[in-house]
């Protein structure tokens, strides 16, 4: 019975395949994240960055009970109380989208977006402003309603 023959092109492009992934692993358990992650981070902060010094950035109310749900959990931390943070960003110019009924409603009238109440207000809070939303959650980046946004991992 013959071999079968090999396509070494093929074969090559596997190994390369593995080893971007073995160096992906390494970088993602050494420092966190791979470089592809880091690089995204970096360019996402340089545009807020941008948009704040335009004082032109602004964030839904609810982005800061997000936030603050996630450092209770441990899944993040922000390096001051969270009142303090929230203030220091406040006055540094960032601009706080309240919450109110008609966004409240403007939210849960979005249609085929997915049911997670605090991405809906942000979306609506960013629909109501005439705001761009740079985000990173692929959900809100998928969904094909009326909104101007920019993905965060660019």
């Amino acid at each position: 019975m013959a071999d079968r023959p090999v396509n070494l092109n093929r074969a090559r492009k596997r190994k390369a395949r593995a080893e971007r992934e073995r160096k992906a692993q390494t970088n993602r358990a050494l420092h966190g994240q791979t470089r592809a992650e880091r690089d995204r981070e970096r360019l996402a902060r340089e545009r807020a960055d941008r948009a704040h010094r335009a004082a032109d950035l602004a964030v839904s109310a609810v982005s800061f009970w997000e936030i603050a749900m996630l450092a209770a959990k441990g899944r993040i931390g922000v390096g001051l109380p969270l009142p303090k943070w929230r203030l220091d960003l406040l006055r540094s110019g960032l601009v706080e989208i309240a919450l109110d009924g008609r966004l409240g409603i403007a939210a849960a009238e979005l249609g085929g977006i997915h049911s997670d109440p605090a991405d809906r207000m942000i979306v609506a809070s960013a629909r109501a402003n005439g705001a761009t939303l740079l985000t990173a959650d692929q959900r809100i980046l998928d969904w094909p309603g009326k909104l101007d946004r920019l993905d965060a991992r660019l």
